[in-house]
C-alpha cells in the first residue's frame, strides 16, 4: 500500500482527481467480504495513524 505520492506541483489537481476517483470507485465494507477494497480500520492504532494522516 502507498502511502505518499510524488508528483510535480504543476500535476497537483490531476493528481488529486485520479486518486479520489481511485479511491470512490473501491468497494468499502465487510473485510470478510471479497469484493471490499477498503474495510475498516482493525486497531485504535491503525485509527489513529489513519486520522493523523487526514488532519
Amino acid at each position: 500500500m502507498s502511502t505518499h505520492i510524488l508528483a510535480p506541483a504543476s500535476r497537483y489537481d490531476e493528481v488529486v482527481d485520479m486518486v479520489t476517483a481511485t479511491i470512490a470507485a473501491g468497494k468499502q465494507g465487510d473485510p470478510l467480504d471479497p469484493d471490499t477494497v477498503f474495510g475498516p480500520g482493525a486497531t485504535e492504532a491503525q485509527y489513529r495513524t489513519v486520522r493523523a494522516r487526514l488532519a
